[in-house]
């Protein structure tokens, strides 16, 4: 209660995560009672003064999330035959931690499989690690998706025959564990975008055009002196085939492997999506834990005497589907 009322009295809300605070304050006790540890317990002012002197958000996100690896990880050292609690913690915090909506039938499901994984692996940290596994990559939409911890319980399964392989297995799972919950603030952006956390640079100084072409219009578009990019984006094109043709700017043919939907990442159109992020992404984030994504922009590479630039949308595109003409990035 007191580590509850601590970390709500802060007042930090930059963030949902940071809103949240109060809640991972709880769970990361939850894990010390589990340890009977009061080490683990200074995870909770190593918590506050991480929010009092970080201000730059990802730093101070990523500063949350190495605390409550570290907590986990020193917990399961200390006192590795409780796993269940560690494994049930760890699901809280990947994934119920900023949620604005959860559908606690899909989650519930989610938790029993994950309890079970942890279960067939005799309650060792391998168990806990698959089980986190677990947990972040099940997105619960659409249902069937639900299949998924099935995956990990055979692979726990198999893991009960690697008992002379143990220490090897127990640093490969403290791994896992410490690299999941590191990222926890993020989590819907690992389990869908990962590849967003190493590539990905939103465009931040624009030039903001919002225009919109359907299939078979075309634009020219005057370049600002200092541009070096154009940002674009697909509106409902998420269920398009990679190499269709999106249509061209300047020189370059663009395909849906290039362009994407600008909200293909988001957790309700990600299984139905056939879209996949882009090399060149330039999205920004657009939410935190298990609902956190990223937005569909891209960046096109403009040449640096050019003028104008001409656009245009491949008329055998879908009707409905249009390409948005978001900015030019400086």
């Amino acid at each position: 209660m007191l580590s509850f009322w601590a970390c709500a009295r802060l007042g930090v809300h930059g963030t949902p995560i940071d809103g949240a605070l109060p809640w991972i304050a709880l769970i990361l006790t939850a894990v010390a009672w589990l340890a009977d540890s009061p080490a683990v317990q200074c995870a909770v002012p190593l918590l506050i003064a991480c929010a009092v002197c970080f201000p730059d958000e990802q730093t101070r996100l990523l500063g949350y999330g190495a605390i409550a690896a570290v907590a986990f990880c020193g917990a399961i050292l200390m006192t590795p035959d409780r796993a269940i609690g560690y494994a049930v913690a760890g699901t809280a915090l990947i994934r119920w931690i900023a949620r604005g909506h959860v559908q606690w039938l899909r989650e519930a499901i989610v938790l029993a499989a994950v309890i079970v994984v942890v279960v067939v692996a005799r309650r060792t940290s391998v168990g806990v690690a698959l089980a986190l596994c677990a947990a972040l990559y099940t997105p619960g939409i659409p249902f069937r998706t639900l299949a998924i911890p099935i995956v990990f319980m055979i692979v726990a399964f198999f893991s009960r025959g690697g008992q002379a392989r143990a220490p090897v297995l127990h640093g490969i799972a403290l791994l896992i564990i410490g690299v999941t919950l590191t990222l926890f603030p993020y989590s819907g952006i690992v389990a869908r975008t990962p590849r967003y956390l190493r590539y990905g640079k939103p465009a931040t100084n624009r030039v903001n055009l919002y225009w919109v072409l359907k299939p078979g219009q075309s634009k020219d578009i005057d370049v600002p002196p200092d541009a070096r990019a154009l940002i674009l984006s697909l509106s409902n094109g998420a269920n398009l085939k990679r190499r269709a043709v999106v249509g061209h700017a300047g020189d370059r043919e663009l395909h849906v492997g290039d362009v994407v939907d600008w909200g293909f990442a988001r957790r309700e159109e990600w299984w139905r999506s056939t879209n996949r992020l882009p090399r060149h992404a330039a999205g920004r984030v657009r939410g935190y834990g298990y609902d956190g994504w990223v937005d569909g922009a891209v960046r096109v590479a403009i040449p640096g005497d050019a003028k104008t630039i001409h656009v245009d949308v491949d008329p055998h595109l879908p009707p409905q589907t249009l390409l948005q003409v978001e900015a030019f990035e400086r």
